[in-house]
């Protein structure tokens, strides 16, 4: 139970003594998302093998990934579950995902390959392409970024473990995954990745439902949005290089 505590508060800044049933570990107390999911890989090393994080609202919502067996842990005495957390499955997603992540957020290791969080998030081939980059940290940055990128943008996503939603690239170097219009872009300090479902493109307008038209016209305006965002942050990415080149 200790162990598990300090990994909590090593994630969360918050005291040992003071982690409760009802202290709240979900996503949005964390910085990024990244440290989010730093704790949980350190919990699954511990043993807890928790799948869905999504799922984790509160300390108390650990209980089912205890061992019974450990009077320490198990058990039905120690975790009250009042709650069950549905927090972020409210939506379906709106088809179009954006995700920044910080740069400084990812662990430095020299073992990538059997380091938790890196064995959590990304599959070893994904491993491989970002190790044979010229900066393997913001290849590792831009590949989280499209992930948590495509979870927004399809709800249906979410529960998925990081490492089995595997990204691509093709012989352009473009990110792919089966789905979505993916693009990325970084530079020395965040990476920002954007997720376009295909489905937006591909669903039929109904006839005489003017309401289903609008809400269709809706998704697209924001995907367009959503690419002219891209372009401005591409535009401003090349401008900043440029600038600490010449200045």
């Amino acid at each position: 139970m200790e162990e598990i505590k300090k990994i909590v508060s090593e994630f969360t800044g918050i005291n040992v003594s003071l982690i409760k049933t009802d202290t709240p570990i979900h996503k949005n107390i964390f910085r990024n998302s990244i440290k989010w999911h730093q704790m949980f890989a350190s919990l699954n090393n511990e043993g807890l093998a928790i799948h869905n994080y999504s799922e984790i609202s509160t300390f108390g919502d650990l209980k089912k990934y205890f061992p019974k067996t450990d009077k320490g842990l198990g058990g039905n005495n120690y975790f009250v579950n009042e709650k069950t957390s549905n927090r972020n499955n409210e939506t379906n997603g709106s088809g179009i995902g954006i995700d920044i992540e910080e740069l400084d957020a990812i662990p430095e290791t020299k073992s990538h390959r059997s380091h938790p969080f890196y064995t959590e998030n990304f599959s070893q081939r994904e491993i491989s392409y970002c190790l044979l980059k010229e900066h393997p940290t913001q290849s590792f940055a831009g590949l989280f970024a499209l992930k948590e990128a495509i979870i927004k943008a399809n709800n249906q996503y979410m529960g998925r473990k990081f490492n089995e939603m595997e990204i691509s690239h093709n012989d352009k170097g473009m990110p792919f995954h089966e789905g979505f219009i993916l693009s990325i872009s970084h530079n020395t300090e965040s990476a920002v990745g954007i997720a376009l479902s295909e489905n937006l493109q591909q669903k039929p307008i109904p006839v005489n439902k003017k309401k289903n038209t609008q809400d269709i016209n809706s998704k697209l305006k924001r995907a367009r949005i959503a690419i002219a965002f891209l372009f401005l942050i591409q535009t401003i990415t090349i401008f900043y290089v440029v600038f600490k080149t010449l200045f």
